[in-house]
């Protein structure tokens, strides 16, 4: 084993080049599960952020699914090696080395990487656990610190790589186990054929363009519409099918149309070694047509999670508005049996509040109900299982008070009342008839109103008259909070205001800055999540990309000599191998980098209609960013992959 061992070493050091992608893909790989392990397992984010057991559960699944991706992927890419290598290993077997032995050493080799690999990896990992908690602390406004590793994710690490190196040579030994000497010596060549019907191909791939393009605006219109009517659509999956599928068939139809037209210009072909180029890319491209559409949208779809994973923190800002419009709020339900809240339980938050903050402003609103459900009637929640529900009631003068404590402007009922809907459901019932009888008199409804910040936790409620509430009982008492700062440790706060909850069963406290605590921390998971995968997906598409590209120069040593022999030069060499290996490189990768461009300006509109429009310019520097990362990436992987290849044939 000793021997096998030192054979394989020697092999990494003189097949260093061929192995260089493949290794750089790996560490890095290594390195984002090492970080994501971190962050998960690590103390720090359970210091912060308060996950739950599904979450983490959820997250681990994630992490684990990711995994065995990479498994098939460098599996996929352990394939290119091997025909990279199928000569070497031929010789072996026909000087009289055993399959055994054979095995043997690839095995060796591939635990030489995985060692090698995993140490280089965790190296980097350090520095990008860093950069992850540096977004989470970003994300929750907090001050970035130096924060400490955990063993838990560095075992974990290690299983999964142990893991996904299993899987992936796993049916490269078998292969190597079966195959002949004659198939590994005399390597088939298959015969790359031009597409017979480039112009039907690339009708096709207009029409697929075509509905691209229609999936951009009709997610764009279905966005408004959500927003307009404040109700979830389900047209958005089948939008999403349409683009993917828009994708995947404009790639292939690409690759199996357009060079192949070229070819039929013959101005075009007769300059330089354009016909050679061409003839090349027909193959390669026409061989791997489907390679391509899916590389491309995997790449797409890594683009749009990590916008959308930053929109999604605007969202929540938006929301936060709504669902918190006071600093603090106490909500005493037990006011109707008392006719009055518990003053006692309002002293004991305000000295609990005081040790963290100061308070300026207080303010109190009752809610009424007359202990009746006619205006449920007009609702879906009525009839039977909805019987516990009763109408609430704000007075006229109360709601206009509590406008004007928010800066909001108050209203005039002019004898009539205002529903006040919390959800898209409650603002789209038949409210067109309806009618308020209460004291003799009758109410008709002035309007329905979305605009109003959550002020009672119910599906609706109803703003009416001051003289219409009389009989009426409290049913909740609300006072709110308005601080000087919010430079103190929510967590803390709400943990104090909750152990009084619990004397107080009839008492709740909504604190603002907890809840913007907890939203920034599910946005921030959430981010880090997405640009773990997305990285992920952006290196393994990248290495199989590179290795494909490799694998068939290797092939091509022979036409490039025939190419020199016919009076090439170094130098037009070397312009058809980057013309060569540069379009089929950038055809998958170039589609995923543009899609940055209708994402941004998606993910824009969505964050302006969702009120936070002064965030939307950070929504397209975002997209600009992640479009320049990829580029950077995809630039550095094509460049190892130009230079290896230059050296191979040229």
């Amino acid at each position: 084993m000793s021997g096998n061992l030192k054979l394989a070493v020697r092999n990494v050091r003189r097949q260093f080049e061929n192995y260089l992608i493949y290794f750089l893909t790996v560490a890095l790989t290594v390195a984002l599960l090492f970080a994501v392990n971190n962050v998960f397992f690590g103390k720090e984010l359970a210091q912060h952020i308060d996950m739950t057991s599904d979450f983490k559960n959820g997250m681990k699944a994630l992490i684990v699914l990711i995994a065995l991706i990479v498994s098939f992927v460098l599996g996929y890419a352990t394939s290119f090696m091997l025909k990279l290598r199928k000569r070497e290993f031929g010789t072996y077997l026909t000087l009289g080395m055993s399959r055994n032995n054979l095995l043997a050493i690839f095995l060796a080799e591939t635990l030489v990487i995985c060692v090698t690999a995993l140490g280089v990896g965790i190296f980097f990992g350090l520095f990008i656990y860093q950069g992850f908690m540096a977004v989470i602390m970003r994300f929750m406004d907090m001050e970035f610190l130096i924060s400490s590793y955990s063993v838990r994710g560095l075992v974990f690490t290690i299983v999964l790589v142990a893991t996904i190196f299993l899987l992936a040579c796993g049916a490269s030994a078998f292969y190597l186990k079966k195959v002949r000497i004659y198939q590994l010596v005399y390597q088939e060549k298959k015969v790359a054929r031009a597409s017979r019907v480039p112009f039907l191909w690339f009708l096709l791939a207009l029409v697929s363009f075509g509905l691209i393009v229609y999936s951009c605006f009709a997610f764009e219109n279905e966005i408004e519409q959500v927003f307009a009517d404040r109700e979830a659509s389900s047209a958005f999956v089948e939008i999403f099918s349409v683009f993917a599928c828009g994708v995947v068939v404009f790639h292939i139809s690409i690759s199996k149309s357009v060079v192949s037209l070229l070819l039929k210009r013959q101005r075009l072909r007769a300059k330089g070694t354009n016909t050679f180029v061409l003839r090349q890319l027909s193959g390669a491209l026409g061989t791997n047509a489907l390679m391509i559409g899916l590389l491309a949208v995997l790449l797409t779809f890594a683009v749009i999670g990590v916008n959308v994973s930053f929109v999604q923190r605007a969202s929540e800002l938006a929301l936060l508005d709504r669902d918190y419009p006071f600093d603090l709020l106490c909500c005493q339900e037990d006011a109707q049996y008392n006719k009055k809240p518990d003053r006692a339980v309002l002293r004991e938050a305000e000295q609990i509040v005081q040790k963290h903050t100061a308070v300026t402003q207080t303010f109190s609103y009752p809610i009424y109900r007359s202990g009746a459900s006619d205006l449920y009637d007009y609702t879906k929640w009525s009839g039977a299982g909805y019987e516990g529900l009763m109408d609430s009631y704000m007075t006229e003068s109360d709601f206009n008070a509590v406008m004007t404590f928010l800066g909001k402007e108050p209203i005039s009922l002019d004898g009539e009342f205002y529903i006040v809907a919390n959800n898209a459901a409650a603002a789209q019932a038949a409210w067109q008839e309806a009618v308020l009888n209460r004291n003799g008199r009758k109410y008709r409804i002035k309007g329905v109103r979305e605009d109003v910040p959550v002020l009672h936790y119910v599906y609706f409620y109803a703003v009416i008259p001051d003289e219409a509430a009389k009989g009426m009982e409290l049913e909740t008492f609300y006072t709110a909070y308005r601080f000087s700062n919010t430079n103190f440790h929510a967590p803390d706060l709400n943990e104090q205001l909750d152990e009084l909850e619990e004397k107080n069963e009839y008492c709740n406290f909504l604190l603002r800055e907890y809840g913007r605590y907890e939203r920034n921390s599910v946005a921030a998971i959430l981010t880090v999540g997405a640009l773990f995968v997305a990285l992920v997906f952006l290196m393994l598409a990248m290495a199989v990309l590179a290795l494909k590209t490799l694998s068939g120069i290797a092939q091509d040593r022979e036409k490039y000599r025939i190419l020199f022999q016919l009076g090439a030069g170094e130098r037009q060499r070397c312009r058809a191998l980057f013309r060569q290996t540069s379009c089929f490189f950038f055809l998958p990768f170039s589609g995923a980098v543009l899609v940055s461009i209708p994402t941004g300006w998606i993910c824009g509109k969505v964050v302006i209609l969702g009120g936070t429009g002064v965030l939307a310019a950070e929504t397209y520097v975002t997209a600009a960013v992640v479009a320049l990362v990829m580029a950077a990436v995809g630039i550095v992987y094509y460049m190892l992959t130009y230079l290896i290849a230059k050296r191979t044939v040229i």
